[in-house]
């Protein structure tokens, strides 16, 4: 799922081509809003036509669609959202409360520790990963002879991190999977190149 807009009906399904066709507009402008809002507005925006769009919605749709669900997003409905829009800055953000609105409302039917308590986000496991059934998969792609043998990353600092990581002085799982994630592709495609000049 690329984005989720609303339908007049009032469902929200997703479409592939909304978020495409919004973001050469917003890229190509100098002033996407036109004069109109600060520069947190122009935030919003980069973010709504973006980040939500080819992040949060994509992750929400795979594990939804994993678990053979079908998850909605009733705040993304057009009422919901062009109400959203039509606000002034201080409703959304507040002597650093964000949502300020919607939280001044929760907390008629929520207890403040709920209400105000902070973000839980789409963390995966990578820690447990790395350590556990994907360590001889990560150990074998961060071998210090076949860093320098690529020539991509310094080796010496990518092995001290593995190692700090195996010894659990410090959870470098951010920083190391990156490097895999690069790694991994870079494999790949070597060897794919290497299947076309053997052919």
């Amino acid at each position: 799922m690329s984005t989720a807009t609303a339908s007049r009906a009032g469902a929200t399904r997703p479409r592939r081509c909304a978020a495409r066709a919004s973001r050469p507009r917003f890229y190509s402008e100098p002033d996407p809003l036109q004069g109109q809002g600060a520069p947190a507005d122009a935030m919003m925006l980069a973010d709504f036509t973006t980040y939500l769009a080819d992040d949060l919605l994509c992750k929400v749709d795979r594990t939804s669609m994993a678990a053979s669900l079908e998850a909605r997003a009733p705040l993304l409905d057009w009422n919901v959202a062009e109400f959203a829009w039509s606000l002034p800055l201080d409703l959304k953000l507040r002597g650093g409360t964000t949502k300020y609105l919607p939280k001044q409302v929760l907390r008629r039917y929520l207890p403040d520790a709920m209400v105000f308590r902070g973000k839980r986000g789409f963390g995966a496991p990578v820690t447990q990963w790395l350590r556990g059934d994907l360590r001889d998969w990560a150990g074998d792609l961060l071998d210090p002879r076949r860093l320098r043998q690529d020539g991509v990353f310094e080796e010496a600092a990518v092995s001290s991190l593995w190692r700090r990581f195996g010894q659990g002085e410090r959870r470098w799982h951010t920083h190391l999977w990156n490097v895999l994630m690069f790694q991994a592709w870079q494999a790949h495609w070597q060897a794919q190149r290497a299947l076309v000049r053997g052919g």
